[in-house]
């Protein structure tokens, strides 16, 4: 059997392995989410389960979780998107466009892009598809940019 490391899971059908740190790189945002959402005087909510559209449990993706929510603010989904890595992080992207173009985000969802993804190409291209979408309810934000005007501001 495979030894599981820090941030590996264990499935019924054995270990799920990170063999690119990419489950420790979510973690990692989600905590620096968190406090800054805190530093500015709002509570990030834990992840929530988003039930996925048929159409996806065909495919085999049972669940969906968010990276929190900030009711407050009317913002019903977080999704930090970071790293120092090219990989992962700009391939989910587009398997995002996917989940929004199929509803699989029920009301509004804002995006925090941080570290390098700030100014990567991908993530010109993800806004740049995102504003052809037109959805009044999908907002992206730097975290660079991040205070309490512009969380305010994001859905008001």
């Amino acid at each position: 059997m495979i030894p599981l490391r820090r941030y590996d899971t264990f499935t019924p059908l054995g270990p799920t392995m990170d063999q690119h740190n990419a489950a420790r790189s979510g973690q990692k945002r989600e905590q620096l989410l968190a406090t800054k959402i805190a530093e500015l005087g709002f509570t990030l909510q834990p992840k929530t389960l988003i039930e996925p559209p048929e159409l996806y449990k065909v495919c085999g993706q049972k669940r969906f979780y968010n990276d929190g929510s900030i009711p407050e603010l009317n913002i019903d989904h977080i999704e930090p998107k970071g790293g120092s890595k090219n990989g992962s992080t700009q391939e989910k992207l587009f398997y995002d466009l996917e989940k929004i173009r199929d509803g699989v985000y029920k009301g509004n969802l804002l995006y925090i892009f941080e570290g390098i993804m700030e100014t990567h190409t991908c993530t010109k291209l993800f806004i740049a598809k995102l504003a052809l979408l037109g959805y009044d309810n999908v907002k992206v934000l730097m975290f660079s940019e991040l205070n309490t005007h512009s969380l305010r501001e994001v859905f008001s």
